[in-house]
């Protein structure tokens, strides 16, 4: 009986030695075949010092062309039949005679192992999820328990407390965010340098993916690219809200003697939130291994990989609080709008329980639908708005230009 024990490995130098050792106790080294997926680490060079056979791609391809290509050499090997594990040792070695156990007994084509879904055995670095309910779910799940239900109703009954509360209380919560966003987004910045940092010889090749990707041929023909300019136009959109008016609010509730110098404050913050903070996501993003995941799962699974079993608690608890302190937003933008329609008494609180509602729904429904309303909401407020820049636009060059003379003569 012949057989293969394939691990696809990207990048594993810091695992491979580990999982060698654990094999090693059961016997089954002259089995093992390592895919190297384009590893730019010491990857190859740990398998040949275990004296492990391999074989490599020239570039990342990813675990299924990997996977692929190591069922390719065991049908050239004649092999029976073929084992996975993965390596970064999440699948233990010690199970590996129960997969050939079962195999000799019941000669089923595919046999599939399954991890047990306690916390305790699961490992924390590769419970993904696409929201953050869903990701706090998959952390901590409980059994017989819809713990995204719950968070959902929980977040509700937060918001409750926040927006009915007395006013003294909600100042005091909304001081409590206000302090902890900014840390929030300190730790986010030193989490992108640290990634840079590591992954300072991949960034030339991270920016020819990126152009590769957007620019080439089959791109342009299979009209990718459009795609991909459109998808870039609505994520822009809602990071930094300065198309759809948004932001407007916020600034007018600045105290800035002179319009114009905050309009170029509210323009550093379209270059802080789009240019600075997206790209730093999307540096971590294409930094890290290739994984068919998408949304947060694909962002938390990049984050665990390079902070392991922390990422996920870390992306837990920054998500929080940037969504806590974005409703809040919301809420006083709509608040502001709604006092310059009327003063009717109901208005406010109707509009209130439509923002816990619609933090229920965002909670229990999948990404795309919540991504969907959003894209929607913010495409007619922008339509309004380029009308409404259209019939201010004349005023407000009018002022830049009076601010820039006025300026020059100060030189």
């Amino acid at each position: 009986m012949k057989y293969k024990i394939i691990i696809p490995a990207y990048n594993a130098e810091k695992t491979l030695s580990r999982l060698f050792t654990k094999i090693l106790k059961h016997d089954f080294m002259s089995n093992i075949l390592v895919v190297n997926d384009g590893s730019s680490d010491r990857t190859k060079e740990i398998c040949e010092e275990n004296n492990v056979e391999v074989i490599s791609n020239s570039t990342n391809l990813g675990k299924g062309e990997a996977l692929k290509k190591g069922f390719q050499k065991a049908i050239l090997d004649n092999c029976d039949f073929v084992i996975t594990m993965d390596a970064d040792l999440q699948h233990e070695p010690r199970f590996i005679p129960q997969f050939i156990s079962k195999y000799n007994i019941y000669k089923h084509g595919i046999i599939i192992g399954k991890r047990e879904k306690s916390l305790s055995k699961m490992p924390i670095d590769r419970i993904m999820s696409n929201t953050i309910t869903d990701s706090i779910a998959s952390v901590y799940s409980i059994e017989g328990i819809n713990l995204k239900l719950v968070i959902s109703i929980l977040l509700s009954i937060m918001m409750v407390f926040i927006l009915f509360n007395k006013r003294e209380s909600q100042e005091y919560i909304i001081k409590i965010v206000n302090k902890l966003v900014p840390l929030m987004a300190i730790i986010y910045i030193i989490l992108f340098i640290f990634v840079i940092v590591i992954n300072f010889e991949q960034i030339p090749n991270m920016f020819k993916n990126i152009f590769y990707e957007a620019l080439g041929f089959r791109q342009f023909t299979g009209g990718i690219f459009g795609v991909a300019i459109m998808q870039g136009v609505k994520r822009g959109l809602f990071s930094n809200e300065a198309g759809s008016g948004n932001s407007n609010y916020a600034a007018a509730s600045v105290h800035n003697e002179d319009e114009v110098k905050q309009g170029f404050v509210q323009m550093f913050g379209v270059f802080i939130d789009t240019l600075v903070i997206c790209s730093a996501t999307a540096f971590i993003v294409l930094l890290a291994p290739k994984s068919d995941l998408t949304g947060m799962a694909l962002f938390q699974y990049s984050v665990t990989h390079y902070i392991g079993q922390f990422g996920a608690p870390l992306v837990i608890m920054i998500m929080f609080f940037f969504c806590i302190s974005t409703i809040l937003a919301v809420v006083y933008y709509g608040n502001s709008a709604i006092y310059y329609i009327g003063t009717n008494k109901y208005l406010i609180p109707i509009y209130q329980i439509l923002i816990i509602l619609m933090v229920y729904i965002g909670g229990i429904k999948r990404d795309l639908f919540v991504w969907s309303l959003a894209d929607f909401g913010l495409g007619m407020m922008t339509l309004i708005n380029i009308f409404v820049l259209i019939l201010v636009g004349k005023e407000s060059i009018e002022k830049l230009r009076k601010f820039e003379k006025k300026d020059s003569e100060k030189l």
